[in-house]
């Protein structure tokens, strides 16, 4: 039975909000990760920039983490003078942490964290270049996003979250006690997951692309695009994979774009799932609210459509092709 101090203690605890700098990059890289599944599976790009921030910030504190387990606190403070000394002596004489205080003293910078780790480890430990390079990347996306916008490839920062998957683990493993073992499987399986989304979606794209360049100058069932009536597919001139829209002042990110000679040029948005019918829906506005009603928007969806999905398809102005549809337009591509 637990003493009545015991007691008093945990709830203590239980009213105290209580990170620890390791605990904290985890939590951040894990949310990051996470959040990359899902903009792979539902193409948002607002998922991409949360999994760009947190997977940035995980690592930020992770790397600081570094600077503690292995050469000092102190290195963490981005100006180590007398006004930092005197801020972490008022800290300990009061009993506050030190970020607490008024005007409080600045930690390191990402970049000066891999610089401090560079020029305290021992020789035979060299920081890895491969990884300083991707995590110099990793850092420009990031402050583009957090002090303005960006305009880059999706591609390219797939390919860079997936290139840093091997070398930061490695190294966080060697440097971090107890990472490995506590935290790195668990993190090496969800970036797993997260670098097949990234594979599967790609794939996808490329099959979506290749079977376009088929299907087009004919007439096919128009059950296949979720309508009544039978669907004309134009020749297109060109199909534009991660083609850039400007529509009132905002960027949209078009997976496929095909541009026709003479008529509307499509608007061809992929899904690799739909998580359920209120994302469905809000796909659906997205094209209602952004695109001209006669520009015409077909969403393919790797997902058996449910019945109220179809249901909602045929009542908005886009073509609705789930997997099953899909599979059957390439088979009547063949009988054509």
């Amino acid at each position: 039975m637990n003493s009545p101090s015991s007691w008093v203690n945990t709830m203590l605890n239980m009213n105290q909000f209580i990170l620890s700098l390791k605990e904290n990059g985890i939590h951040s890289l894990k949310r990051g990760l996470k959040t990359l599944v899902s903009f792979e599976e539902e193409r948002n790009k607002f998922d991409l920039k949360e999994a760009i921030i947190f997977i940035h910030h995980g690592i930020e504190l992770l790397l600081k983490q570094v600077l503690v387990e292995n050469f000092g606190e102190h290195l963490i403070f981005a100006d180590i003078n007398d006004r930092t000394i005197k801020k972490l002596i008022e800290a300990k004489s009061t009993g506050k942490n030190v970020f607490d205080l008024s005007s409080p003293v600045n930690t390191s910078t990402f970049r000066q964290a891999i610089q401090r780790i560079k020029a305290f480890s021992p020789a035979e430990q060299n920081f890895p270049l491969e990884l300083e390079h991707l995590l110099e990347k990793l850092n420009g996306i990031r402050n583009s996003i957090e002090h303005y916008g960006i305009n880059k490839s999706t591609l390219e920062i797939e390919e860079i979250l997936i290139n840093l998957r091997g070398p930061i683990l490695d190294f966080l493993s060697d440097s971090i006690k107890d990472f490995k073992v506590s935290y790195g499987e668990e993190i090496n399986t969800v970036w797993s997951l997260t670098e097949e989304s990234i594979k599967n979606y790609s794939t996808f794209e490329e099959e979506v692309s290749g079977e376009l360049k088929k299907i087009q100058g004919k007439t096919y069932n128009g059950q296949l695009f979720g309508r009544n009536s039978m669907i004309s597919i134009p020749t297109f001139v060109n199909l534009n994979r991660e083609y850039q829209i400007r529509k009132k002042g905002i960027v949209h990110i078009i997976d496929i774009y095909g541009k026709v000679e003479s008529g509307n040029d499509w608007i061809i948005q992929l899904k690799t799932s739909i998580m359920n019918h209120d994302s469905f829906l809000q796909i659906l506005r997205y094209f209602e609210n952004n695109f001209e009603h006669k520009t015409p928007k077909w969403l393919i969806v790797k997902q058996k459509l449910t019945k109220n999905q179809k249901e909602a398809g045929k009542l908005s102005n886009t073509y609705i092709t789930g997997i099953e549809e899909w599979e059957r337009l390439k088979q009547s591509i063949l009988k054509k």
